[in-house]
């Protein structure tokens, strides 16, 4: 009768021989399978954090109450406007909303993404009231909309918008262009 301690002894002397004719390749095929696993957690990663519209984007009720008070205070501010179901949108997300993270380092300017499907028809109509050079075909807004906004006061101390720029598609040497252009918006001195 084969007692249990020799039958350890000879799993043991097995796993060994085992190990010491393939240890290489196993070795090799471990760390092929670690540097596998590592380059899919990696790729994963940076997927994950890729920015977009929604993050970035405020309630509509915020956004125009925003608007509003940086037109009253003459702060010049940078709007985006986005469609959820927009094939331009996401065609253009993921390089404007990395150059609008870089840009909205400016401390000078104000920087806000807007759901245009998230707009009342009240908000809608107050948008493009408060700055009427985004419609498009008297009260429409196109998406994605990048633009640069400017508020002063005219001759007679009325208040007024001025566009610095303006983007109403997803290509990008039109919107990058005005993104980067946001860094350097400054409040109008009188």
């Amino acid at each position: 009768m084969i007692r249990a301690r020799d039958k350890l002894g000879v799993y043991y002397l097995k796993i060994k021989n085992f190990w010491d004719q393939y240890k290489k390749l196993m070795l090799a095929g471990s760390v092929f399978w670690l540097g596998v696993l590592l380059i899919v957690m990696a790729v994963l990663a940076v997927k994950g954090h890729t920015p977009t519209y929604a993050a970035n984007a405020v309630d509509p009720a915020k956004g125009m109450q925003l608007i509003k008070n940086d037109i009253a205070s003459d702060k010049p501010f940078t709007l985006i406007l986005y469609a959820p179901d927009c094939k331009d949108c996401k065609k253009a997300q993921k390089k404007m909303m990395m150059t609008y993270l870089i840009a909205k380092e400016n401390k000078n300017a104000d920087y806000l993404v807007l759901d245009v499907k998230k707009l009342n028809k009240k908000q809608w109509n107050e948008l493009i009231r408060q700055i009427p050079q985004i419609a498009v075909y008297g009260d429409k807004l196109a998406t994605p909309t990048v633009v640069n906004v400017v508020p002063t006061e005219d001759a007679s101390g009325k208040s007024v918008v001025e566009i610095d720029g303006l983007s109403q598609d997803a290509n990008p040497k039109h919107y990058l262009p005005v993104l980067n252009e946001s860094k350097k918006l400054q409040k109008k001195v009188r």
